[in-house]
């Protein structure tokens, strides 16, 4: 499988970046630039077992979400993944467009999780990182972001209109009272133990409602967007000024390095993911008929 790159921005609002990359590190044990490309060059016996594997899932894969599904596919077929980086710019989406595609991905992964946990159950010693073709183009830092206003109500309305499941994975309200802090920080550990916390209420209660998860983690992903911008704009303000400073270049180590922050977060939850998620499983497990 070749995955195309067409990413030469290292954006602030990235679903790649925040949501996809960590869980593929970290869940598949694979390091790739740019998971939601969206250009592939597959062969024909790998589009054969997609064609056959498809219809089991269903809705969860006929959006965005398909780019996600995919390339763990491949990952847990053991295929072969190389990357091509294409170049290309950031495509500009409104809130209420990129909101709908960050739920797709999310509703994606979570099924994907919840199918292969015979994956990514196992203790990893190994990170297989994809082979890159890239052009001689140094990444830029992207500053196209929403309006800091806009993300805190999709942030707030969130919370209001999914009270009852908040309660369920935030019992102390830290979600609630971070909405009358200034500036809005939420950070790298609260933000993925609510992912993960929602993520064991989507595969294990029966009864919770899944378009309230959906809606709510994209209102926190939202507010941990916006604590991104907060922390790139109080770095911007510490960088010296003046000719021959490179003001880019020291962005863009700092997207990498919050990154690579967020990353080590999702390392640091796994082993309490597996094991609650081995409890779960224990519990749900049918009675034996004898």
């Amino acid at each position: 499988m070749v995955l195309g790159s067409l990413r030469r921005y290292q954006a602030m609002d990235s679903i790649a970046h925040m949501l996809a990359s960590p869980i593929l590190e970290s869940f598949y044990g694979a390091r790739v630039g740019d998971p939601l490309g969206g250009i592939y060059a597959l062969d024909h016996d790998f589009v054969e077992e997609l064609a056959h594997e498809g219809p089991f899932w269903g809705e969860t894969i006929q959006g965005y979400g398909i780019d996600f599904w995919i390339l763990t596919r491949a990952l847990c077929w053991n295929k072969t993944v190389c990357e091509v980086n294409l170049g290309g710019a950031v495509k500009l989406h409104s809130l209420e467009a990129r909101n709908r595609i960050f739920r797709e991905n999310a509703q994606t992964i979570f099924e994907a999780i919840k199918r292969d946990n015979a994956v990514w159950l196992k203790d990893r010693l190994l990170i297989k990182v994809a082979d890159i073709l890239s052009r001689q183009e140094a990444k830029r830092p992207d500053y196209i972001t929403y309006p800091p206003d806009s993300l805190l109500r999709n942030y707030e309305r969130s919370l209001e209109n999914n009270r009852d499941l908040l309660a369920v994975i935030d019992p102390e309200g830290e979600f609630a009272r971070l909405a009358s802090v200034q500036p809005f920080y939420m950070d790298d550990d609260l933000w993925v133990s609510a992912l993960l916390a929602l993520m064991i209420q989507y595969v294990f209660d029966d009864q919770v409602d899944e378009k309230g998860i959906f809606d709510l983690l994209t209102g926190l992903y939202n507010g941990r967007v916006l604590s991104y911008i907060t922390e790139m704009q109080a770095y911007q303000k510490c960088l010296p000024q003046g000719e021959g400073c490179q003001p880019d270049e020291l962005l863009l180590h700092k997207m990498e390095s919050i990154l690579r922050r967020l990353t080590d977060v999702f390392w640091k939850h796994k082993p309490d993911l597996n094991q609650a998620w081995s409890q779960y499983q224990e519990q749900c497990r049918p009675p034996l008929i004898p």
